[in-house]
């Protein structure tokens, strides 16, 4: 019955080339996958990503990992709770077992698993007031060890900062994933509110990448549209290019945007940005850029169109800015 739960996410993905098998394929550099004829390509294969998707979660939910073990094991005891307790461990425990698996193919993210956590809370839960009660000295060591990392983390997110600055640690450190997007919104502001004053024209921005747009998006003044080129400069399809109002395909929005002036962030240069748009000039990185190691900012007058890169185009290649 619960499985009936995924028909509209299956019927949306059938209608829509199923863009998210294919994006998972793309992950795992298997043909047929979105990173197929793009520049996104994965880095050499290494048995070290598997060790480190396990310490990953070892670090993040291994507490609640091992409370949930010992959770099916003393429902075994307890008629109530037996049924519910590994039902919903066996809802959770695939999807750390599946990443795990993906692990072995290409480096996975910490954060994949996270879903098959959600139903482990509650055995975890229900097994530590048992344990507690029952004075079990295994319950009460990942409990205690769960608090510890709970507390931990929350007394050194305030220094995050500073260990960030700090050698050997702070590249380790993803500061840019949680903070500092308020600061850089406020300098595109700022850039736009310029580039509209010299031009007499409502400029836009453009990124090369759905994470910084959707950020851009939340973070501007008036919650503007912010547009995603990733699938135009030979990147990955993303969710913008199936929002009518985001795909630069749709005629509506290619006339819309057609001879306004735009603002374009991202780790391209000046020679993918022209596929689309004409009068570029580079501004750097802007202020509160968090990756300003590897990112920048492009000024362009007018936009023009994209023409989609065709497959055997040298600039296709990874290796081409």
């Amino acid at each position: 019955l619960a499985s009936l739960g995924l028909l509209p996410v299956a019927i949306w993905n059938a209608n829509h080339d199923w863009a998210t098998v294919r994006h998972l394929m793309g992950h795992l550099s298997l043909p047929g996958g979105d990173t197929e004829n793009t520049i996104a390509h994965n880095p050499p294969w290494t048995i070290a990503w598997f060790f480190e998707y396990l310490v990953v979660q070892a670090f993040v939910c291994g507490p609640v990992l091992a409370l949930a073990a010992l959770a099916w094991t003393r429902s075994r005891t307890n008629p109530d709770a037996h049924t519910p307790i590994r039902a919903l461990i066996a809802m959770g425990i695939p999807i750390f077992l599946f990443y795990a698996a993906v692990a072995l193919k290409t480096q996975a993210e910490g954060n994949w698993a996270m879903a098959g956590a959600c139903t482990l809370v509650v055995p975890a839960a229900w097994v530590v007031v048992e344990g507690v009660r029952a004075h079990a000295h295994t319950v009460r060591f990942f409990w205690g060890a769960a608090l510890v990392m709970g507390i931990g983390c929350a007394l050194a997110l305030p220094a995050a900062r500073f260990l960030r600055d700090r050698p050997v640690i702070g590249e380790h450190i993803p500061l840019h994933r949680f903070t500092g997007m308020r600061e850089h919104a406020a300098a595109v502001q700022s850039t736009l509110d310029t580039i509209r004053r010299d031009t007499g024209r409502e400029p836009f921005v453009m990124t090369d990448h759905y994470g910084r747009a959707s950020q851009l998006a939340f973070y501007l003044k008036d919650h503007p549209t912010v547009y995603a080129a990733s699938s135009m400069i030979g990147g990955r399809r993303t969710q913008y290019d199936l929002w009518p109002e985001t795909d630069l395909t749709n005629p509506d929005t290619i006339a819309r945007l057609t001879g306004r002036p735009a603002l374009l962030l991202g780790s391209i240069g000046a020679k993918r940005w022209s596929l689309g748009f004409d009068g570029l000039t580079e501004l750097g990185p802007l202020p509160g850029e968090p990756k300003p190691a590897d990112r920048t900012a492009f000024t362009a007058d007018a936009f023009r169109g994209f023409d989609p890169l065709p497959p055997t185009d040298p600039a296709n290649s990874p290796d081409q800015p």
